[in-house]
């Protein structure tokens, strides 16, 4: 059987292969003279951002004797950013940090074995004889050695590496020279920024039987895949979009109830963002998802659009105000939202789903939750004529038909360039957006309207069109 690159487990000082064919023996040196203290014994806060990374703050207790010493710690995060880290005494004095590093080549039989390349190494025969061999490479798990003459593929026998070379690391660890000029007992102070940990709100917005309101809950899902765990965490999340600095490359993406923020989260203004915190401590584990109660609406007011698409079919819009009147009014963080609605059985049933940027206080929420079964339409063009050199006429016929039971008003929007002037039309029309001219189209049950409209565009024609 060939030698395989194994899997550990830890026994004692160094580190053993459970069950596997290759065995690997390496012994550890010694520990530093200050190791980390446990995470229950720290004071952590961790606030995470919008765009996927967090700032962790870290205040523990330390014993240092007087001149240079070596501090380590080992529970922080695998995606942490060197140079945002800073090590401090807690106050501002005590002790001085002369050197920082960031050891991230974290031991494992791949990244072990490759160390040895060029080195003799020993091969462990079932009759307990030992062959030297040369270490040449490390391919797809399978090991290529010399042995006098020979090349050898995938050769029989179980590893056994000499001592280790280096420092080998079971976790991400930050270590420190530091100097205190007399003996130092207190309280030290740890900040960085880590990738790996966001937030985003989610939203169910689940609609009355008569669909003119909702009831609105939002949660806060925080996703934590930075590489570590944060025990006993003070938490708070900032709503925004906070701007990081990349290498040059890079730049050149009376029906209204009182709406509440939930119990254990409050939230503030804080520069151009807004800042929630959660009011209890938290355990955020390396790969967990975790979801807080972020508010809760009863009853908002909502309508229902439906918006003729070039292609026939007809988009279905949910719209609604963040407003106090309208029974909201509290900042809403980006997130996505599901739309639901109870069926004839009392079930609530999936409708729709679409995302929402962050919407301050009185702006409006427009939901694209799907296409209309039961509405279609067809938009055709019936004329276009060049009347001279940089005007032109277009007349368009745009039919609704609603299958329906129950009269419906279709929106219909044009867009047009340049200058544009409507000749004729047989429903009125509205500018809606510099360049978009929009119809209502009232459609009777189980009917059909048509819509038709002349306009000249060019050059010199009636209504200036500003394009951006």
């Amino acid at each position: 059987m060939g030698a395989k690159i194994p899997s550990w487990t830890r026994r004692g000082a160094g580190f053993l292969v459970a069950g596997l064919t290759a065995a690997l023996l390496v012994m550890v040196g010694a520990g530093p003279s200050q190791s980390q203290a446990g995470q229950r014994d720290k004071e952590t806060y961790v606030t995470v951002y919008n765009g996927g990374f967090g700032l962790v703050r870290q205040i523990m207790a330390v014993s240092l004797p007087k001149g240079e010493s070596r501090l380590e710690m080992t529970e922080v995060a695998a995606r942490l950013e060197p140079p945002s880290v800073k090590f401090a005494p807690l106050g501002g004095s005590g002790f001085t940090v002369l050197e920082q590093n960031f050891d991230y080549d974290l031991v494992g039989s791949g990244k072990l074995l490759s160390k040895y390349i060029g080195q003799t190494i020993g091969l462990r025969m079932e009759d307990g004889t030992l062959r030297q061999v040369k270490l040449l490479a490390v391919e797809g798990g399978r090991l290529v050695v010399q042995e006098g003459d020979r090349i050898l593929i995938d050769p029989e026998g179980k590893v056994e590496l000499p001592p280790a070379l280096g420092t080998l690391r079971l976790k991400p660890t930050l270590s420190w020279v530091v100097e205190a000029p007399r003996p130092y007992r207190g309280k030290a102070e740890l900040t960085y920024l880590t990738q790996g940990i966001s937030w985003e709100a989610d939203y169910i917005l689940a609609l009355t039987p008569d669909e003119e309101a909702a009831s609105l809950d939002g949660w806060i899902t925080l996703t934590n895949n930075s590489g570590a765990s944060y025990l006993g965490a003070r938490v708070k999340l900032v709503a925004g979009e906070v701007s990081r600095a990349r290498p040059p490359y890079e730049v050149m993406r009376g029906m209204a109830a009182e709406a509440k923020a939930a119990p254990g989260v409050s939230e503030e203004q804080f520069f151009e963002y807004h800042l929630y915190t959660l009011e209890r401590p938290t355990d955020i584990l390396d790969r967990q998802q975790k979801q807080v109660k972020l508010l809760s609406a009863p009853r908002v007011k909502i309508s229902k659009e439906y918006l003729l698409q070039r292609s026939g079919d007809v988009a279905v819009t949910v719209i609604f105000t963040n407003s106090e009147e309208a029974g909201l009014g509290l900042p809403l963080p980006k997130g996505k939202v599901k739309v639901m609605k109870q069926d004839s059985s009392g079930s609530l049933q999936l409708v729709g789903e679409d995302w929402i940027q962050h919407t301050p206080k009185d702006e409006t929420v427009r939901l694209r939750v799907g296409t209309a079964f039961d509405i279609k339409g067809t938009v055709t063009l019936t004329e276009q004529k060049k009347l001279s050199k940089d005007v032109w006429r277009y007349s368009y016929r745009v039919e609704v038909r609603n299958h329906k039971d129950e009269p419906v008003v279709v929106k219909y929007r044009h867009f047009v360039s340049y200058n544009f002037e409507i000749l004729k039309e047989s429903l009125p029309h509205k500018k809606v957006e510099n360049n978009q001219v929009e119809w209502d189209i009232p459609v009777p049950a189980e009917g059909k309207k048509v819509l038709t409209f002349t306009y000249l565009q060019g050059q010199g024609v009636g209504v200036p069109v500003l394009m951006p």
